[in-house]
């Protein structure tokens, strides 16, 4: 008769808690669902309570990946299985490491105002925060500052692919890792 029926499934509730290095709460971590977190519609990400505590809702049963950012600590990321036994998650950031990067022209002129997103990390697009989100920008500043130079002090200590992009010039794209 060209009707469809379409069973709905309930999701998960994933909690936990963020902590820092020293075992202190980490506020306002932005929690990430997903291998590819913002390729669908929906509510994919949340931030972490001032006690360091987060909730995600309505996440299917399976595998799934969990990316937490913040300005204060490297990323993190991990495979969970989501059932309905899951039991809180505890996650403990390590201190972030100093990326710096400096753009300049031919001329080897500063390039201000380039803008810097992250493509891949860890072979997925999990930590992928440009686009309709802009949450990476709450982390991380996005564009080079007035003398060409972009710098962000709690990135991962392995590699991330980046695209640098700015009206005028040609896209490029690096696969950079931070150090000491």
């Amino acid at each position: 008769d060209g009707s469809a029926v379409i069973m709905m499934q309930r999701g998960h509730r994933i909690t936990g808690k963020v902590l820092d290095s020293a075992g202190q709460a980490v506020a306002n971590a932005l929690v990430a669902w997903g291998e590819d977190a913002y390729a669908r519609l929906g509510s994919q990400d949340t931030r972490t309570k001032p006690d360091g505590s987060f909730q995600l809702g309505a996440v299917p049963a399976g595998p799934t990946r969990l990316t937490i950012i913040t300005d204060k600590a490297m990323p993190q990321t991990r495979k969970i299985e989501v059932d309905g036994a899951l039991q809180p998650i505890e996650i403990q950031l390590q201190q972030g490491k100093r990326l710096k990067i400096r753009f300049v022209d031919g001329s080897g002129r500063p390039v201000p105002d380039v803008r810097v997103g992250i493509t891949r990390w860890r072979g997925q697009q999990s930590m992928f925060f440009e686009g309709i989100n802009n949450l990476f920008d709450a982390i991380a500043p996005m564009r080079s500052n007035s003398e060409g130079i972009f710098e962000w002090t709690a990135a991962p200590d392995d590699g991330v692919q980046y695209s640098f992009t700015k009206q005028g010039f040609a896209h490029a794209e690096a696969s950079l890792t931070a150090s000491d």
